[in-house]
């Protein structure tokens, strides 16, 4: 079950903020082009968090880049509460989609490592 929670960082922290996004250029008096960043920046770095942390959770271990993973995307969510520019925002939705990425990554790989190759399938499948 904690498995499935992790997997579903990336789809709940999109599905929580989209809906604000129209309403982002008028309360920081800025483009809307600028405001997309905040969603392509993070469809983009979040597959850069699973490239990158998932060979580093194979050297060091699941647990630390999980934890790692989990406190990078949390001090993003709250740092992205309390924004007070576009610039800000956009650099914290970053970091929040890098540290999903490393969840992501390591919650993949502990469903290979546990599970047989049958049962991955229908773990995979509930997962994402």
């Amino acid at each position: 079950m904690l498995l499935a929670v992790a997997n579903i960082i990336c789809p709940l922290s999109l599905d929580m903020y989209t809906p604000a996004v129209p309403e982002l250029p008028a309360q920081f008096n800025a483009a809307a082009s600028v405001v997309n960043l905040t969603i392509s920046g993070f469809y983009l770095f979040f597959p850069i968090g699973m490239l990158l942390f998932g060979p580093v959770c194979d050297r060091v271990g699941r647990k630390p880049v999980l934890v790692g993973g989990l406190v990078a995307f949390s001090a993003g969510s709250v740092a992205c509460a309390a924004i007070w520019s576009i610039e800000a925002l956009i650099l914290f939705r970053l970091i929040e989609a890098t540290g999903a990425g490393a969840v992501c990554a390591v919650s993949t790989a502990i469903i290979k490592d546990c599970f047989k190759p049958e049962r991955r399938t229908a773990l995979f499948w509930f997962c994402r």
